[in-house]
């Protein structure tokens, strides 16, 4: 029993000290957009677009939003996925 507490506490004490990168997709500067990508519809393959927020009150008042576009003739599990790592110059 000591052993395993041991282990525990040593796993949450080295977890501790990690931390996380988090980036906020706000659709606002190239560092904050990313695209996604559609599948499960018509839209299959194509990129969502960034547009102007037409509705820029309340809680959302960025000037940029995503536009997700979901075909009435869409698969029930249809959606969009993205990449989140920016494509890095070949050296």
């Amino acid at each position: 029993m000591l052993k395993k507490l041991r282990l525990l506490f040593f796993v949450v004490a080295c977890s501790a000290g990690l931390q996380a990168q988090v980036t906020i997709l706000d659709f606002e500067t190239p560092a904050t957009t990313t695209n996604f990508q559609y599948f499960g519809s018509t839209l299959d393959g194509m990129l969502s677009s960034n547009i102007a927020n037409p509705n820029a009150t309340g809680i959302n008042t960025s000037a940029t939003v995503l536009k997700f576009t979901k075909p009435a003739n869409s698969q029930t599990w249809a959606g969009a996925a993205s990449n989140p790592f920016p494509l890095q110059p070949s050296m």
